[in-house]
Formats: C-alpha cells, structure tokens, sequence
C-alpha cells in the first residue's frame, strides 16, 4: 500500500513534467544570452540548468519507481529509489560545482569585457520569474506530500535562482569591475560544492537505515506512553 494519499500522488506525478518544461526553457534562453555575452557566471548558471534537466529527468523516474506498491521482492516498497536519485544528483552537484569553480578561476587570471551586457540582464531577469514560479509550485508539492526527490529538486533551483541573481549583478557591474564576473563565478561554484555534502549525507543515512537520535526516540516514547494500552 502506497503511504501517499491519491491527491499527492496526482503532484509527485505532475511536479517533474513541471521541473523538466521549465528547464529546457531556461536552457534554450541561456544558451542565446551566453554566446551573446561570454559572460562566465552566465556560463555557470546554464550548466547549472543543464544539471537540473538532467537530475529533474532523474526524479521523474525514481518517483514512478518509488510509488509502485509492494511486491514479493520488495515488501517495504521502493521508496529507496527516492534516496539513491538524491544520492546520485549529490555527486554530480559536486563535479559540476567544481567545474564551475575551475572555469571561473581561468576567467579570473585571463579576464575579457563582456558583450551585449543589457540583452543579458532582460534575459536573466525573465529566467529569475520562471524559475521562482517552479519554485513556489515545487514549495507547495513538498509541503503536502514530504517528498525528499522534490525537495532535493527545489534546490537544484532555489540555486538557480540565486545564480540567476548574481549573472544580474555581474553583468550590470562588470563594465566597472571587470573581475566581478569570474569572482562570482567562483562563489557559485563554491555554495554548489556546499550544498552537495548536505543532500550527500542526508542520503547516505537514508540509504543505510540510520537509527533515529536519543532525543528523537524519547520524544516518540513519550507520545506512545501517553496513550493506555
């Protein structure tokens, strides 16, 4: 028996269409504007779009999988399928983080102007209202049904967003500072790598069955003793 209701299955369903439709829109939009502009922090946001098409892809499956019912060869469900989708997308926010950092660092000891500076900042600004309307949608599915897979996906774009905002401001400042560019690059790359050992260690625990703590479990022994019989 599957432990959501048939209203959050209808949101754990339709939420990735939603991450993936949103993705391949924000992918084709940077795609344009960094060419146009050579920006780097732009540079960065698309590959951080790219990874989320990719990981939005992933949660797709791994929440088909995950509400399948129990079977002979998997009596407790599989619902382990939502934990190794977050454990897979934790590894490939590290690389891509570090790739971002490294390509940022380049950037930073051969810096360049940029070009078409004011297409770039429209074009950021209108993915920054995409993507924050994933995000309140996503906000809401979480909130109704707990899933792990689409709140490890909110994030994929809650860092979008932010990234989107530092293209902004990179790309308005960078005819004064022509090494805000590489330098915010940088810092995206580093949050990527930080948030990555978050949803890596939340996983890992899920994945190997993690006792709950003392303080956890006393608090569920005082709520079963509280009730006679």
């Amino acid at each position: 028996m599957s432990i959501y209701s048939k209203d959050d299955m209808v949101l754990l369903k339709t939420a990735p269409y939603y991450a993936i439709a949103t993705a391949i829109i924000l992918c084709g939009i940077k795609s344009y504007i960094w060419i146009a502009t050579d920006s780097t922090t732009l540079f960065a946001s698309l590959m951080d779009s790219l990874l989320d098409l990719s990981t939005s892809i992933i949660n797709l499956i791994a929440i088909r999988m995950a509400l399948m019912p129990p079977d002979h060869n998997h009596r407790f469900g599989h619902n382990k399928a939502e934990d190794l989708a977050v454990f897979g997308q934790s590894l490939s926010f590290f690389f891509f983080g570090m790739a971002t950092f490294y390509h940022s660092l380049e950037r930073l000891i051969t810096p360049k102007p940029l070009e078409n500076i004011s297409g770039g900042i429209y074009a950021m600004l209108a993915c920054s209202a995409i993507t924050l309307l994933l995000v309140m949608y996503q906000s809401y599915v979480i909130k109704k049904t707990k899933s792990s897979v689409i709140e490890a996906d909110r994030l994929h774009y809650i860092i979008d967003f932010l990234t989107d905002l530092l293209v902004i401001l990179s790309l308005y400042f960078s005819g004064k500072f022509l090494t805000l560019d590489a330098i915010l690059g940088m810092l995206i790359g580093v949050y990527i790598i930080y948030s990555s050992y978050d949803l890596f260690i939340r996983s890992v625990k899920h994945l190997l069955d993690e006792e709950l703590s003392d303080k956890e479990r006393s608090k569920i022994l005082k709520i079963i003793g509280k009730h006679k019989g």
